[in-house]
């Protein structure tokens, strides 16, 4: 989902030292899913958290959680303020890390508490398992 214009984002720069407020206009932001967003045409992953897949979910409840996810954290930030804050560090796929924000909450809490994401495990698939109702 692409934010409308009139959404706004206060963005930390990369030094954390300062920020600045961009309008959110067409296709500037986007949320990809429930862990992962577009700024700028830049990927930012989310930190703390794994969101069910949508692009390649392990079966169909996995999907529907996904979409569900991604339909949240667009909803969380529509027509608020969201600060992005940088960790410094990147995935391996190369995405920096991020915090998202808004209002002083986690984006990645709030769908921790929706039941829409479960906590990271590095390198364990352990959302796959938990999705798919193996768990």
């Amino acid at each position: 989902m692409t934010l409308a214009a009139g959404a706004y984002l206060i963005m930390e720069e990369r030094t954390g030292t300062s920020a600045s407020t961009v309008p959110a206009s067409s296709g500037a932001f986007q949320v990809i899913d429930g862990d992962t967003v577009r700024f700028r045409g830049e990927r930012l992953r989310l930190l703390v958290i794994d969101a069910p897949e949508i692009s390649s979910p392990r079966c169909p409840a996995e999907y529907q959680a996904g979409i569900a996810a991604k339909n949240e954290l667009s909803d969380f930030m529509f027509g608020r303020l969201v600060t992005v804050h940088y960790s410094g560090r990147r995935d391996v796929f190369g995405r920096p890390l991020v915090h998202l924000s808004v209002g002083g909450k986690d984006a990645g809490k709030h769908l921790l508490s929706r039941g829409l994401a479960v906590r990271y495990a590095w390198g364990q698939a352990i959302s796959k398992i938990y999705w798919c109702g193996l768990w």
